[in-house]
Formats: C-alpha cells, sequence, structure tokens
C-alpha cells in the first residue's frame, strides 16, 4: 500500500535542500512507497507521486471526504503522533487553511 503523506508535492523535492513542503493547497500532495500495482524498481521508501483529483471521482460525500480516495484503493495512510503534544501553532501548521 503506497503511503499518503502530509507533505505538498514538489516535482524535484530532492534536489532541494528543504525535504518537507507544507501543504498549501489542496493538490497535488505526496504519495510515497509504492503499492501492489507497481513493479519491484517502484517500490521503495524514495519513490514518490502526487496525488490527483480523480481519485475522488466516485466519493458520495458532500463535501469530498479529504481521507477517502475512492478510486485510488492503493493509497492508504499511517496514522503518527508526536512523543509530546504540539502547540497549536505548530500543529496548525500541519494542515490548509480553510478560506
Amino acid at each position: 500500500m503506497a503511503e499518503w503523506t502530509l507533505d505538498q508535492y514538489v516535482e524535484d523535492a530532492y534536489t532541494k535542500d528543504q525535504v518537507f513542503h507544507p501543504i498549501t493547497k489542496p493538490y497535488p500532495t505526496v504519495v510515497r512507497g509504492g503499492s501492489f500495482k507497481d513493479t519491484a524498481e517502484e517500490v521503495g521508501s524514495t519513490v514518490r507521486m502526487g496525488s490527483d483529483l480523480v481519485w475522488k471521482v466516485r466519493d458520495p460525500q458532500f463535501p469530498q471526504s479529504k481521507w477517502w480516495n475512492t478510486d485510488a484503493a492503493f493509497v492508504g495512510f499511517r496514522i503518527v503522533r508526536p512523543m509530546n503534544v504540539p502547540e497549536i501553532e505548530e500543529d496548525n501548521t500541519f494542515w490548509i487553511k480553510a478560506n
């Protein structure tokens, strides 16, 4: 299962000094690792691809769910939490601001 992450997808991210790119817009975000649909060469922790709005075409919810990619069964996510709860200001840096 490829892992959906909280990074903004930047095509040349590995050629820049900044490793983490905070999310500033809904698409594309980083999907990392490869899945059952990929060849052996396309599976690994450094393999990245950008998410796509078409992965939610059949989502019946309105507004569509951020977490349910109905047309991307090859994408999952990992739940991770820090040892210490971050301050609210730091926590907010990981989310897109609502308009």
